[in-house]
């Protein structure tokens, strides 16, 4: 529970076997965090799009229980997929937006790197090519981490971003 309830400071993992609810608590963590910063901007950031619509649910759930039936400001906690695109944006495109870098389609990614770890080369060429800025969101929460190479990664923590993630086994807590 405390690491639901206490702010981030540098990188935290929850991890857990499959089934054992990590998902559950990085949403919670999301509505704790937005909670009690409501001024922050907070990414949710998972690699399966299927995902989109649990986290949400499990985040209005949770967010309607604790502030009296309200819906989160889901201008300040955004639920998005890693890659993303403009019509279903997400964190590798919404910081190619903001740093004005080449956005790569999935499709134009197999074709301009191959077809094997399509999306940690289109994150290593951003981290390649761009000024990142030093400050884009307040916090990041990754679900489904494992499935992410340190390109990702490294986007998400080029500056002090506070970062939760989950993958597997228990949990425990890394500051840097």
């Amino acid at each position: 529970m405390e690491a639901i309830l206490s702010d981030p400071i540098g990188i935290q993992r929850i991890r857990g076997m499959a089934g054992s609810g990590k998902t559950v608590i990085l949403a919670r963590k999301a509505v704790e965090l937005h909670t009690k910063h409501p001024e922050w901007d907070i990414i949710v950031t998972f690699n399966t799009w299927a995902l989109k619509k649990q986290i949400v649910a499990l985040i209005d759930k949770f967010y309607s229980i604790k502030n009296n039936g309200q819906k989160p400001n889901y201008k300040k906690l955004r639920i998005m997929n890693s890659w993303g695109s403009n019509r279903n944006p997400g964190v590798y495109y919404d910081i190619c937006i903001n740093t004005e870098s080449e956005y790569y389609t999935f499709s134009g990614a197999k074709s301009a790197f191959g077809k094997s770890n399509v999306f940690e080369k289109v994150c290593a060429e951003l981290l390649k090519t761009s000024a990142l800025p030093r400050k884009l969101y307040d916090c990041i929460l990754i679900d489904e981490a494992q499935d992410f190479g340190p390109n990702f990664y490294k986007l998400c923590t080029v500056s002090d971003i506070p970062v939760s993630y989950r993958n597997y086994s228990r949990l425990y807590f890394v500051s840097s």
